[in-house]
């Protein structure tokens, strides 16, 4: 699968992760195939599904944040209304029984938030984010003090679906 981590500060956010994408149990890395993009004025970066995160991150434009202050409240009532309706168009429904899902990092205006794949929404008061198949050993690696690079290098080596290099993207907090 993969892994990525996002961490929010007081000064905005930075979501790292790793080049490895997955299919049919043969690895595939290239820096042709971010998993994370940003679309307008958000960050996205996904894990699960190689098509749906295709379809997320290339072809679906996520609402355009406009001065809103509360990020997951924006998320929740906007954002994943949006992705429901686009990935339901793109004939897309999760299914964690065939391992088809998608797990969302959504940085907007600086503020991280995760988007599961039955649609939830969370934020974490810490600001410390991972998915994908090495998100335990990332957090357990952030809680210890890695930086979010280290933490995927840490995943990269306890987890075989994950593989370097890395790719970081950072975004600062916006008051407008």
């Amino acid at each position: 699968m993969t892994t990525i981590v996002g961490v929010e500060d007081f000064n905005g956010s930075v979501i790292v992760a790793d080049a490895i994408t997955t299919s049919d149990n043969r690895p595939y890395s290239s820096f042709r195939m971010a998993k994370i993009v940003q679309r307008e004025q958000t960050l996205i970066a996904a894990a699960g599904s190689a098509h749906a995160c295709d379809l997320v991150q290339y072809l679906w434009l996520p609402p355009y944040w406009d001065g809103v202050t509360d990020i997951p409240s924006f998320t929740r009532s906007m954002i994943v209304p949006s992705l429901k309706q686009f990935l339901s168009a793109a004939d897309w429904q999760p299914d964690a029984e065939k391992d088809d899902i998608l797990v969302l990092l959504i940085a907007v205006a600086g503020a991280l938030v995760q988007v599961n794949e039955d649609y939830s929404v969370l934020h974490r008061a810490d600001g410390l984010y991972a998915i994908g198949s090495g998100a335990a050993y990332a957090i357990g690696a952030l809680e210890a003090g890695a930086t979010p690079t280290e933490a995927v290098e840490i995943a990269s080596r306890n987890d075989v679906m994950t593989g370097l290099p890395t790719q970081s993207i950072k975004q600062e907090k916006r008051d407008d």
